[in-house]
């Protein structure tokens, strides 16, 4: 009975991965979404979908519940709906029984009929309904049940996946309290962008839909395996400790949204965080956890984990494109009303992530008798839970009052914060400003950095309470104020410049796993938007304290060396005296206060900051190179298996592929570059195509070159023709240079040299003929001239320059000596038979008498055999210079035979006129005779 569970288990597990893994293939940048569907199916919950029309809401929920199917029946269990102004309560419920209301007076409804009968629902434009109608839907949604007085039918619906064209920061703004009740009641909310972050996201989605190798969803998933899936989640177990991790995670959340709604004014939080919120999240780490289980780690335990909680954001925020995309959705997008939802989706991702970083991570005990630490019990610690602390040694945390042999470390940095913060919160109490309790809390961020966060959102922490700081109008308070938000503007400067400097940038892939196009674009637009998130506000902080008189650094965003002294003189108040002394000296700005660097620092986070910033533009093209270089492996690796091995531009496929993509990134890549004045090492940008694919093509090509099967000679001017075109439509034309081109397709023609059958000796024009039909078809010499020209005009044409004759003659100086002699010796060995046969052929007819029979001199004269045979040579020497001198002597013997052939001619050409003139003078009389006129 347990196998065939297990077994069960294991099925419905796979199915469910495959079934949302072929979705996330068809519906691009959507993985959020489609995750949100997953844990709804789970967890028995419901999903709004919000976002302009025409995005694909309806289509992509279709594709969920409209294939979900019973086992039995072979048919989905679905009810669907459009919402309208005149949409009414039965149009949900079910068509109202008359019978029973004209006989007993008592209203009952058909509910199999209606959303009650079905096990999923599909809700389309569910916010145009009207308010009655979506309380009756809330309660149905959430009851799963339909209470009409005494009498309470139960239904079959789990899951109702919902639409809405309308965007959710204005619904809420325009009517909070009559749907954030609606909102709140539903687990998973999302928003679906109008445009893609990544173009070819869209190419493959045409691709999918109107290309001819589109594909239909096939991957089965029955109302049974989820069945099993949701006995899963009923079983899975969730420790107390990570239910206190939840509380923390979901109060850090909610003050962090208050202070950023009071830094901005355009911020609206999409989520309201009311108790029924908590529980459910707490319900939903078990989804999560079967939904791990089945789709990441089959191996783990039915028990919640500490990282599960980093997917509650799926609920806790207004999910869609993922973090990474939503900065290159707003960049792209003009629309202000979509550019607006954005940027609150983009700020509640930072604030989510920056509390969950946040949390104090505690782990159950090992041992159950081990007795607690008496400062956790102290602190209200679970017995048996070792706080994870970790130690920041940064100089600015040592000239705070630490040693290098402080025993307390961090920990002592952390109880002189919190007695700050205490001892400003009880003034803040005695004084009733809220100003004071700001600059508390502000100034415990700025001391309290841990090397554990994330640079960048630590540094949009900072600036943010530096705005709420300078925007909180408070008077007699001004100059601290200001002092402060300057303080922590630095601060935050200085958290980038040590994330930078200090960064461990993720490199490559593992090099035995495929890597597809796909994932090194989101490596590379994850990693790029996040450096670009750096750089920019990177500027807006040194606009700010530009702004207000102080300059942040030298250099190319500087203000000079005056600025970086006040830079160094602000690094953080000199303690609670300098504090005080701002209302006793409103002159002096108490947070420029001076203080030393610490003993013995040798990290200098205040040094060149450009050059820090170029640094790690530096090592971030390097990790994206590696990505990109596994990537290209891989589309060749597909790519030449597929081709047949005479296909020159299989390997350019696999590089049009790639390029397009790269060319985009190299464009964004040097936008950041302009941001930090340029690349690190100070020469020119070298293309980032070329530094991914340059070092990869010579080889790539010359095994193409290698794969040529030529049945014509001639074919392969063609082949290296389309050969350079294309490499010039990828700009990558100067990667492979001329004289490898030329010295791969010698090997090339090489390789069509065959063995010249025995032919009879030649006496007429038919044994002439059969000799040639057995030769090739081009000199080779003539071949490889003409590869030289096209090459050297598609080097012409990048440069701008007109062709000379002398980089002809250049172009045939460095080739491999062993193949230009098998080649030029292969040429001159074709003429040489040639000569041969014509040479024997006209013995042969001397000796008959004929001086020259007409077929001869047709391949004389007509055909000017002998011409072309001498021209062979002079070419086949110029481009074979190790065979000059022998193609010089065959030079020679055509000469001589040419001028033989001429001497006999012009002999038997005046016999016969002597001859006539001897007839003619016969026929009118005595005259002399030709020996006579001699």
């Amino acid at each position: 009975m347990t196998q065939r569970l297990d077994h069960r288990r294991a099925q419905a597990m796979r199915r469910f991965a495959e079934f949302f893994t072929e979705l996330k293939g068809t519906f691009r940048e959507r993985e959020d979404v489609l995750d949100q569907v997953a844990l709804a199916l789970l967890a028995r919950e419901h999903v709004l979908m919000t976002g302009p029309p025409g995005t694909a809401k309806s289509q992509l929920s279709s594709a969920v519940v409209g294939r979900i199917r019973c086992e039995q029946s072979g048919q989905p269990s679905l009810f669907s709906r459009q919402f309208t102004e005149s949409t009414v309560q039965t149009d949900l419920i079910g068509p109202v029984n008359f019978k029973t209301l004209t006989e007993t007076g008592r209203t009952e409804h058909f509910t199999d009929e209606g959303m009650l009968g079905a096990v999923h629902a599909f809700l389309d434009e569910v916010l145009d309904g009207r308010d009655m109608l979506l309380r009756s839907t809330l309660n149905v949604l959430e009851e799963r049940e339909l209470k009409q007085g005494t009498r309470v039918t139960k239904g079959a619906i789990e899951c109702a996946l919902m639409t809405s064209n309308r965007y959710l920061a204005e619904v809420l703004q325009d009517s909070r309290e009559t749907l954030l009740a609606f909102v709140d009641r539903i687990a998973f909310v999302n928003f679906v962008p109008r445009g893609f972050a990544r173009s070819e996201s869209l190419d493959a989605v045409l691709a999918g839909t109107v290309g001819k190798h589109r594909q239909p969803l096939r991957a089965p998933l029955s109302i049974q395996d989820l069945d099993v899936l949701q006995a899963m989640v009923e079983q899975v177990e969730v420790p107390a400790h990570v239910l206190t991790q939840l509380r923390e995670l979901v109060e850090s959340f909610e003050r962090e949204q208050r202070l950023a709604e009071r830094a901005d004014p355009h911020f609206v939080p999409t989520r309201y965080l009311s108790t029924r919120t908590v529980v459910r999240l707490g319900k939903l780490l078990r989804a999560i956890c079967v939904f791990d289980k089945a789709n990441h780690r089959p191996e783990r335990a039915l028990r919640v984990e500490l990282d599960d909680l980093g997917l509650l954001r799926l609920s806790l925020l207004l999910a869609g494109p993922r973090t990474a995309d939503i900065e290159a959705l707003i960049e792209r997008e003009s629309d202000p009303r979509e550019r607006r939802q954005l940027k609150v989706m983009a700020r509640e991702h930072e604030l989510f992530a920056q509390c969950l970083r946040k949390l104090t991570l505690r782990q159950p005990s090992l041992d159950p008798t081990h007795p607690a630490h008496p400062a956790q019990e102290e602190h209200g610690a679970e017995p048996g839970t070792p706080r994870r602390t970790i130690r920041d040694t940064r100089p600015e945390f040592e000239a705070l009052g630490a040693t290098d042999t402080d025993a307390e470390g961090t920990d002592g940095h952390a109880g002189a914060a919190h007695e700050a913060e205490r001892e400003a919160e009880r003034e803040a109490e005695r004084l009733g400003l809220q100003l004071v309790a700001e600059s508390a809390a502000a100034l415990r961020a700025g001391w309290l950095v841990s090397g554990a966060d994330d640079a960048l959102h630590v540094a949009r922490d900072l600036a943010a309470r530096a705005d709420a700081l300078t925007s909180t109008e408070a008077v007699g308070e001004a100059t601290s104020n200001t002092a402060l938000a300057r303080w922590l503007r630095r601060r935050a400067l200085r958290e980038l410049v040590v994330g930078v400097q200090m960064a461990n940038e993720p490199g490559g892939p593992s090099p035995s796993c495929p890597t597809s196009t796909e994932e090194a674009l989101r490596v590379s637009r994850e990693r790029i938007a996040r450096m670009q998130g750096v750089l920019r506000l990177r500027e807006e902080l040194e606009a700010q304290l530009a702004a207000h008189g102080a300059a942040s650094h030298t250099g190319p965003h500087g203000a000079g060396s005056a600025g970086r002294d006040a830079a160094h003189a602000a690094r953080a108040p000199a303690g609670r005296d300098a504090a005080h002394a701002t209302r006793e000296s409103p002159g002096r700005d108490p947070w420029h206060a001076a203080r030393a660097p610490a003993s013995g620092a040798t990290f200098d986070p205040e040094g060149d900051d450009d050059r820090a910033f170029r640094a790690g533009l530096g090592r971030l093209r390097e990790a994206l190179r590696l990505w990109w270089d596994a990537a290209l492996r891989t589309r060749v690796q597909e790519t030449t298996g597929a081709a047949e091995r005479d296909d020159l531009g299989a390997v350019l496929d696999a590089l049009d592929t790639v390029r397009a993509p790269l060319d985009a990134l190299d464009h964004e890549l040097g936008a950041l570059e302009q941001m930090v004045g340029g690349a690190d090492d100070g020469g020119p940008r070298e293309a980032f195509g070329i530094t991914v694919a340059g070092p990869r093509l010579r080889p790539l090509v010359r095994a193409a070159y290698g794969r040529l099967q030529l049945a014509d000679r001639r074919a392969l001017v063609t082949r290296v023709r389309e050969l350079v075109t294309r490499l010039d439509k990828l700009t990558l034309g100067d990667a492979v240079g001329i004289d490898e081109h030329l010295a791969w397709a010698a090997e090339a023609l090489l390789r069509t040299e065959t063995r010249t059958p025995s032919i009879p000796p030649i006496t007429d024009l038919s044994g002439y003929r059969e000799l040639r039909r057995h030769e090739a078809n081009s000199a080779a010499s003539a071949v490889l001239a003409e590869v030289a020209l096209v090459l050297l005009e598609a080097e012409g044409l990048r440069e701008g320059a007109t062709l000379d004759p002398a980089d002809v003659a250049a172009c045939f100086e460095g080739q491999p000596e062993e193949t230009a002699r098998a080649l030029g010796r292969s040429d001159l060995d074709r003429v040489e038979r040639a000569m041969d046969a014509l040479e024997l052929w006209w013995t042969n007819a001397k000796g008959r008498g004929a001086v020259l029979p007409s077929e001869l001199s047709g391949v004389l004269l007509d055909e000017r055999a002998l011409q072309r045979f001498w021209l062979e040579c002079r070419l086949t020497g110029q481009v074979f210079p190790a065979v000059r001198a022998e193609a010089s002597a065959l030079e020679q013997r055509i000469v001589a035979l040419k001028g033989a052939l001429s001497d006999a001619v012009a002999a038997h050409e005046r016999h016969q006129a002597e001859r006539a003139w001897d007839e003619l003078l016969a026929s009118i009389g005595d005259g002399p005779t030709a020996d006579e006129r001699r």
